[in-house]
């Protein structure tokens, strides 16, 4: 099976799907991760197979994290990782998380990727959505 595996944030967020990938792989599927082109070197240093779907600014995903954790309200996280999408080149991610995802029989996608979930519902492929519990922890791998 040919999987797709898509994940945005932090080498926090990262590091869990790489883990996954291989898992995936050591199994006999095709699976590859899509991820922000600064995640690249490191998800194959890993021995993960990678597309990317373009730069996150590392300051766009430091300013979104303050403010999830400066948020004790969890019921307010989805608000602030979907504003944290409305920014101009959204478009072009969009692009090409669809080009990457063409020809997957199955997408897992973070649920902070929402790029993943969309052009996984746009291309009809079944989407799995993996959740990172705890969501949030302040770590090394922060950045």
């Amino acid at each position: 099976m040919r999987i797709a595996l898509v994940t945005v944030g932090t080498t926090g967020d990262l590091l869990p799907f790489v883990a996954l990938t291989k898992g995936l792989r050591s199994r006999g599927h095709d699976a590859y991760l899509v991820v922000p082109e600064q995640f690249m070197a490191t998800a194959e240093r890993h021995g993960a197979p990678a597309r990317s779907f373009g730069d996150v600014p590392r300051d766009h995903v430091e300013s979104v994290i303050g403010k999830l954790i400066n948020e004790r309200n969890y019921f307010k996280h989805p608000g602030i990782v979907a504003a944290a999408h409305r920014r101009g080149d959204v478009a072009e991610i969009g692009r090409a998380t669809l080009e990457a995802l063409r020809g997957a029989d199955l997408v897992v996608s973070h649920n902070i990727a929402v790029m993943g979930i969309v052009a996984a519902e746009l291309l009809r492929i079944p989407l799995a959505i993996a959740h990172l519990f705890p969501n949030l922890i302040k770590s090394q791998h922060m950045t």
